[in-house]
């Protein structure tokens, strides 16, 4: 596979997605109803597509969707997608309008930049992982939930262990937890 040595942006495509959970779900500082995301597709003159998708949420999804095709889009068409560093250039001003909160604006970049990568990672045919000096292909993780303190070994991306509860009521689930689990497989809390 002969990578391009350029990698014009010709269109930038959103889709936000909203889709209504079964029951709320409840973190210790948050309340879902609705699993909420922006699918990004960035397409180079070459037919090369760098997809992502970014960002949990709801209340604020469309004004992301908005910024990322009124404000970005039209900076980043003509672009080199190899020139991550410039695009991130071109997008920043969307997290100056002091109008809005500055988070929504940095999601909106968010979003770009992971399809930017995707895009660079399909266009040399190499896992981003690899593009980035890394060099396990597969990492350990642990999984738990409220019902199970047994750890259970996982391959996949980023998992969270929440703790929930206060911090008097989850210090002694932690320390159960310290006591199962070997102290380089500890879960992060919540």
């Amino acid at each position: 596979m002969h990578a391009p040595a350029r990698l014009t942006i010709s269109s930038v495509e959103t889709i936000p997605i909203r889709v209504p959970l079964a029951r709320p779900f409840r973190g210790s500082h948050y309340q879902m109803t609705h699993r909420s995301t922006v699918v990004v597709r960035i397409t180079t003159d070459d037919g090369i597509v760098g997809e992502a998708y970014a960002g949990d949420e709801d209340s604020s999804l469309l004004e992301i969707d908005r910024i990322v095709n009124d404000e970005l889009a039209p900076k980043l068409l003509g672009e080199d997608a190899y020139a991550i560093e410039r695009c991130w250039e071109l997008a920043r001003p969307a997290t100056f309008d002091i109008l809005r909160d500055r988070r929504i604006g940095l999601v909106a970049c968010a979003c770009i930049d992971a399809a930017l990568w995707d895009a660079v990672g399909k266009a040399l045919g190499q896992p981003l992982w690899r593009i980035w000096g890394g060099y396990r292909s597969r990492l350990p993780m642990m999984r738990s939930s409220k019902t199970s303190a047994k750890p259970r070994h996982n391959f996949s991306s980023n998992n969270r262990t929440p703790i929930p509860g206060s911090p008097k009521t989850a210090a002694p689930r932690m320390a159960a937890m310290r006591e199962t689990w070997p102290a380089s497989r500890l879960p992060a809390s919540d």
